[in-house]
């Protein structure tokens, strides 16, 4: 008689438990981190969807009851959060504040400021697609008094492009 040894033993059946506990953990690991970076490139895209806004800028001759009234008409978009009016020199105090330390070098713009009165647009985060500044653009790129309506076209695209790539990814995985 041969003696065969059984086909499992102690030792093997605590092998293959150990490398399914270790399977199990190692793929709840994965689950984790992935909801954390989703968490985490959410959020990150919040803060800047919230910081997207567009700026009607208006000509000399506009008068402050028609920029009023030009704030007014576009706060009322449910599209838009706020639409807040800049003054020219609320403008040059920001183009200061923007230059840092290099702001003396426009210390003689107090005199002869050549900033435009503008209204800030800002748009709802959850409505920040390109179709929400066209419309804003080409609704009042051709009023009267208005010198033009300027958003950054290319950080509103790239954004939503890498939004939705990384749902894509995200949902894929």
């Amino acid at each position: 008689m041969s003696s065969r040894s059984p086909p499992y033993t102690e030792n093997s059946d605590f092998e293959v438990t150990a490398s399914a506990v270790a399977g199990i953990a190692f793929s709840l690991f994965l689950v984790g981190m992935l909801t954390l970076v989703f968490v985490n490139v959410e959020g990150a895209a919040s803060s800047a969807r919230s910081s997207l806004s567009a700026r009607i800028y208006f000509e000399d001759s506009a008068t402050d009851e028609e920029i009023a009234a030009i704030a007014k008409e576009v706060s009322a978009w449910q599209e838009v959060e706020d639409a807040s009016l800049i003054s020219k020199e609320d403008a040059l105090v920001e183009f200061k504040d923007s230059l840092g330390d290099e702001s003396g070098l426009i210390s003689g713009l107090q005199d002869i400021n050549p900033l435009p009165r503008s209204v800030n647009v800002t748009i709802k985060e959850q409505m920040t697609s390109t179709a929400a500044f066209e419309r804003l653009k080409l609704e009042y790129s051709e009023r009267a008094g208005v010198e033009k309506v300027d958003y950054n076209r290319g950080v509103v695209d790239r954004l939503n492009q890498a939004l939705s790539s990384f749902k894509s990814m995200s949902f894929g995985i």
